[in-house]
């Protein structure tokens, strides 16, 4: 009996081994010179670019689909060789031409499956009469394995993190749950039947709360584009092989982590970049070769310098915010990041100046500087193409209207002590003004804001809103005038932009909270009013609307009676709600559409 089943044995295992061996016709030996019109292709994996779950070692044989003029070829089974550095396969010959690479499936020694791609993107191949090319398959690919193996990568990853007590693992990251999409803090893409084809993302976050160093194996898994470590106050450390890791967007967030590990710098598909509320110390120049970088946000850390060399290296970073760090100052070189759009330094509290000018192919559009030092607009705000400009609660103690470029849509200084002197501020553009607690006692001047859309003047010394004072801004649509506790009176003709029925066009909201001198009648005229037609909608016309108006702590201010019959606007019920308790429960409750 033991000498039969030992037969039978060898007879399967002959069997399997002939049957991947010669697992379809297409294995035949490519002999003899070329055909008329013949070229090859060598297909090649390189460890620097191309990573796989799977170690190269297991990486044997390969089989190609391709693409030509719509219709879909797959090409023979080849053996590939090399070593952990490159695998290539034999040369396969086919007409000259231009193809598309598809996908490709790879098997190992035991003529099992172990990887299985999809080419999204780079997967132009052109073949030549005569010549020989080859196609390294790219990182942009969509890679599906088996559940076992995925499976055995996350269990490597709990071993490294809690030890051998799967107790301890997330609850259901267990070996008894066997169905991957109810696995938590985990991203997949779906295949058409519903299942999981690529793990896209992993978050780690208090479940993983003894984690100290990111397990090295998540930087080698093949198809993650992103990774969040987020609320562990004891993480420390990242390994230094995230150069292995495809990753294009990593998120660090209220950690321990101290410093950029060695070979970080190569990780050259990151795109996004943010470490926030931590303890890093330093930005390497080394990171200069980070190219691809669009977003960098490194907030809330102890970095005291941002190196020249970063802004010259970062030629596509169209983002970098710098909040709250130890910063005194930027590089002399900081706009060399022609792609810069949007600058936030803010509540860098020595930081007092910036390079003076942009340059004429830097992009910046918003300029974030609140919270910091400053006692004058920076000059770089004087030019072209600034759309934001944020300086809340800085030093600044005056303002003209050439401090600013034309163009400028938005302008926050709140906060800064320009007691009372007014500003002159000429804008065609300008559709946000907030002087919200500068020492103001009278209005600034309007004339030459026609696009203005809001004014925030609160926790000011303002004592009254004067006959025709918003005439110039027609199209205002937000007043805020809260906290101005010595404000008596509101003009009944202040000048907003009326109806033909005399009701405001433009005015959506005023705030006079914390206004407890001011004495006031809301108009009766400020509900009921026609709104606008949407046009893309065949001519809907949305509901009547109604200026609201938020008055808490202002107890003599009163709104008319409405006079429209059979009224049941919500604003003539006798409360009194603030703009967020308002948008609670006439907006998000949906009690006016009813």
């Amino acid at each position: 009996m033991n000498r039969l089943i030992q037969y039978t044995w060898a007879c399967c295992i002959a069997l399997c081994t002939f049957a991947f061996a010669a697992c379809s016709d297409d294995d035949e030996e490519q002999e003899g010179a070329l055909q008329p019109g013949q070229g090859e292709v060598v297909f090649t994996f390189d460890r620097v670019s191309v990573y796989a779950i799977t170690s190269f070692d297991d990486m044997a044989r390969l089989k190609v689909t391709l693409e030509s003029n719509g219709v879909e070829t797959e090409l023979p089974s080849v053996d590939l060789t090399g070593d952990e550095e490159k695998k290539s396969s034999e040369a396969i010959r086919l007409e000259s031409g231009s193809y598309k690479v598809k996908k490709y499936v790879v098997y190992n020694r035991r003529a099992a499956q172990v990887l299985e791609a999809y080419i999204d993107e780079e997967n132009e191949l052109t073949v030549t009469a005569g010549e020989q090319c080859e196609f390294a398959f790219p990182l942009g690919m969509r890679v599906t394995y088996s559940n076992n193996l995925l499976r055995s990568t996350l269990f490597g990853i709990c071993h490294e993190v809690f030890g051998n007590d799967s107790t301890l693992w997330p609850k259901t990251w267990r070996e008894e749950n066997t169905d991957f999409m109810t696995w938590e803090n985990l991203e997949f893409e779906q295949d058409d039947y519903g299942n999981p084809s690529r793990l896209k993302g992993i978050i780690f976050d208090e479940k993983f709360a003894c984690m100290k160093k990111l397990p090295a194996g998540v930087a080698e898994m093949a198809t993650l584009a992103g990774i969040v470590i987020q609320n562990i106050p004891g993480f420390e450390e990242l390994p230094d092989n995230m150069d292995k890791s495809a990753v294009t967007s990593l998120t660090i967030l209220n950690t321990s982590l101290r410093e950029i590990p060695r070979n970080f710098e190569k990780m050259n598909q990151l795109y996004s970049l943010t470490i926030v509320g931590s303890e890093l110390k330093e930005l390497p120049e080394r990171m200069a070769s980070m190219d691809k970088l669009n977003f960098v946000d490194i907030s809330d850390n102890k970095v005291s310098e941002f190196p020249a060399a970063l802004a010259k290296g970062w030629t596509n970073c169209s983002s970098l915010r710098m909040q709250k760090t130890s910063i005194s100052s930027m590089p002399a070189e900081l706009f060399s990041m022609k792609r810069l759009n949007n600058l936030d330094l803010c509540d860098n509290a020595n930081l007092s100046s910036l390079p003076g000018q942009r340059g004429a192919n830097c992009r910046l559009r918003g300029l974030w500087l609140d919270g910091c030092a400053f006692t004058a607009i920076p000059a770089v705000a004087k030019e072209e193409g600034l759309k934001t400009l944020s300086m809340a609660n800085n030093k600044i103690a005056s303002f003209a209207a050439s401090d600013v470029a034309e163009g400028l849509e938005t302008l926050i200084l709140q906060g800064n002590p320009l007691q009372g002197k007014v500003p002159v501020i000429q804008s065609s553009s300008l559709q946000q003004l907030n002087l919200g607690g500068c020492g103001l006692t009278a209005f600034p001047t309007l004339n030459d804001l026609p696009n203005l859309r809001m004014l925030q003047l609160a926790d000011n010394g303002l004592k009254q809103v004067p006959d025709g004072v918003f005439a110039p801004c027609a199209k205002l649509g937000v007043l805020d005038l809260s906290g101005n506790a010595s404000l008596t009176s509101f003009s009944s003709n202040a000048g907003f932009e009326l109806d033909a029925e005399g009701k405001p066009r433009y005015l959506y909201g005023v705030l006079v909270d914390r206004c407890p001198q001011l004495s006031w009648v809301i108009p009766a005229s400020w509900s009921h009013i026609e709104n606008f037609f949407v046009f893309n909608k065949d001519g809907l016309l949305l509901p009547d609307r109604q200026v609201f108006v938020s008055h808490k702590e202002s107890p003599k201010v009163s709104r008319a009676a409405c006079g429209e019959s059979g009224c049941k606007d919500p604003y003539h019920d006798g409360e009194v709600l603030d703009l967020d308790e308002w948008i609670q429960k006439y907006i998000n409750s949906s009690a006016l559409a009813n």
